[in-house]
């Protein structure tokens, strides 16, 4: 039942992450979705960040069932629990080089907009009649 329960918590996973890999790349034909995408995950509040959290939680998670199943297996039920080994959960953040890496789509995307639209600008200034 765990094992069945694992598997459709995965494949659920998956077609999350590829249905907003599909959105995240159409939707980056707008140079405001790729400045929020890259806003977002600087901020370390974007989908990227939210999935690395999520990792994170599942790896505590697993090694703090281990934990505790060991912990009951050993112990009597009166018997007061030592915590002091217990995991702790630690978040780490992504460093900004990597949320640049991550995102280097997103960044070339807004340099090709600020050259399209300054090309665009400058070729309706030159076509302006001035008398």
């Amino acid at each position: 039942m765990l094992a069945r329960s694992s598997r459709v918590r995965n494949e659920h996973k998956a077609a999350l992450h590829k249905q907003m890999t599909l959105s995240k790349a159409l939707s980056s034909l707008s140079p405001l979705a790729a400045f929020t995408y890259l806003a977002t995950d600087l901020a370390n509040t974007g989908i990227r960040s939210e999935q690395h959290f999520r990792r994170t939680v599942d790896t505590f998670r697993s090694q703090f069932v281990t934990y505790i199943n060991g912990e009951l297996a050993s112990r009597r039920f009166l018997d007061r629990p030592d915590v002091s080994d217990m995991p702790e959960f630690r978040y780490e953040t992504r460093t900004a080089s990597d949320i640049a890496g991550d995102n280097l789509i997103h960044i070339l995307l807004l340099v090709l907009f600020n050259a399209i639209f300054l090309m665009a600008a400058f070729l309706s200034f030159l076509r302006y009649d001035v008398r």
